[in-house]
C-alpha cells in the first residue's frame, strides 16, 4: 500500500465547471437526434383514423422529443465504460457531468415524456398504450446496451425500439387504419435498422475481438452499400404507401428520385473517404457526414406522402439542426467546453465518488 494512505485511493475529480458550463454539458447529453426523433410522432398520428386535435399532437411531439433525450442519456449511462475508450469526449466519460447529474437529467426527461403522453391521450386506454410503449422501449434499451456489438441482434433491437415507439404514438392517436399503420411501421423499422448500421461505421477502427458489428465484420465500404440498399427498400415502401393513400405522385415520385440521386452522389464522394483506415470516431463522423445527411431524403419522401406541410417543416428544420451539430462538434467533440470551463478559477471541484 502506498504511504499516501487513503488519499491514494481517492477517485479522480470531475472536471471543475461553473454552474453555467455544467448546465451546458448536461444539455449536450441530448444531442440533435433527440429533437429529430420528435418527428416520429407525426406519421402514425396522421395515419390513425380519428386522431385528436393539434394540441394533443403537439403534446405527443414534446413527449417523444423528451423521451428521445431520456433514451440518449440512459444509453450514455449504460455505455460510459466503453465510451471512455471509443468516445472519451462525451460529457460522461469526459467527466463534464457526473453520473448522478446525468441520472437527474434522465429523470426529468422521462417525467416530461410521461406528462406529454398523458396530455396527448384522450382516453385511459390510449394513455396505457402510449405509456406501455415507453416502458417497452426502456426495457429494450437495456437489452440493446448488451446486444449493440452483435451483427444482427444490434441493428434489429435498435430498429425495434423506434418501431415500438412509433406504434405507441399510433395507439395514442386512436389506432385507426392498421393496414396503413403497418406500412409506416415497416418503413420505420427498416430506416431504423439502416440508421444503426450507418452509425456503427463511426467505430469501425475501434472494433476489437468483442465487437462484432456489421461495420467491423464487413468493413465501411460494404456497410455503406448495405445501408443504401435498405434505404432503397424504404423508398419502395414509401411508393406503395403513396399509392394506397392516393397521395399526389407528382410530388412523391420526384422526391423519391431525388432521394436516390442524392444517395448515389453522396456515396461516390464518401466511399473513398470511408474506406481509409486508422480514423478515430470524430474523423469518421466528418467523413460520413454527406452520406448521413443524404438519408434524410428518405424521411422527407415518407412525410410528403402523409403531409406535404410536414415534409416542408422537417426540411426547414434540417439547417438549424445541422448548425446545432456543428456547435456540438466544436463544444464537445473538439473539447472547447472542457478547455473553457477548466480555465475558470472559481469552478467548483466535484469528485466522481459523489456521483455514485
Amino acid at each position: 500500500m502506498s504511504d499516501a494512505g487513503p488519499l491514494a485511493a481517492a477517485p479522480p475529480p470531475v472536471v471543475p465547471l461553473s454552474t453555467r458550463h455544467r448546465l451546458e454539458a448536461a444539455l449536450w447529453l441530448f444531442r440533435s437526434s433527440s429533437f429529430m426523433l420528435a418527428v416520429l410522432a407525426v406519421p402514425p398520428w396522421l395515419i390513425a383514423a380519428t386522431p385528436p386535435g393539434t394540441p394533443h399532437l403537439l403534446a405527443l411531439v414534446v413527449a417523444v422529443a423528451a423521451f428521445g433525450g431520456f433514451v440518449q442519456v440512459v444509453n450514455d449511462l449504460l455505455d460510459r465504460t466503453d465510451d471512455a475508450v471509443t468516445a472519451a469526449y462525451l460529457p460522461l466519460p469526459a467527466r463534464l457531468v457526473s453520473v448522478r447529474q446525468a441520472g437527474a437529467v434522465a429523470a426529468v426527461a422521462g417525467a416530461v415524456a410521461l406528462i406529454g403522453v398523458a396530455l396527448a391521450s384522450t382516453s385511459p386506454l390510449r394513455f396505457v398504450g402510449g405509456t406501455g410503449a415507453l416502458l417497452a422501449v426502456t426495457g429494450m434499451l437495456v437489452a440493446y446496451s448488451r446486444l449493440k456489438k452483435r451483427p444482427v441482434l444490434g441493428p434489429v433491437t435498435h430498429a425495434a425500439m423506434t418501431t415500438v415507439l412509433s406504434a405507441g404514438c399510433w395507439l395514442c392517436a386512436g389506432a385507426g387504419r392498421p393496414h396503413l399503420a403497418a406500412a409506416v411501421l415497416a418503413t420505420t423499422f427498416l430506416f431504423g435498422m439502416a440508421g444503426n448500421l450507418n452509425s456503427g461505421l463511426r467505430d469501425v477502427d475501434q472494433g476489437g475481438a468483442t465487437e462484432r458489428t456489421v461495420a467491423v465484420l464487413c468493413g465501411p465500404g460494404p456497410t455503406l452499400l448495405l445501408v443504401a440498399a435498405v434505404d432503397l427498400l424504404c423508398l419502395v415502401l414509401v411508393v406503395v404507401l403513396a399509392v394506397a393513400l392516393n397521395s399526389p405522385l407528382w410530388i412523391v415520385l420526384p422526391l423519391v428520385a431525388g432521394a436516390v440521386g442524392w444517395r448515389v452522389v453522396a456515396l461516390t464522394r464518401v466511399l473513398p473517404l470511408a474506406t481509409r483506415h486508422g480514423q478515430d470516431r470524430a474523423e469518421r463522423l466528418t467523413s460520413l457526414k454527406n452520406a448521413s445527411l443524404s438519408r434524410i431524403a428518405t424521411q422527407l419522401a415518407l412525410y410528403a406522402v402523409l403531409s406535404v406541410p410536414l415534409a416542408v417543416a422537417v426540411a426547414a428544420a434540417i439547417w438549424p439542426l445541422s448548425r446545432l451539430d456543428s456547435v456540438y462538434a466544436r463544444r464537445i467533440v473538439r473539447g472547447e467546453l472542457a478547455r473553457t470551463a477548466t480555465a475558470s478559477p472559481t469552478a467548483p471541484m466535484i469528485r466522481t465518488g459523489e456521483s455514485r
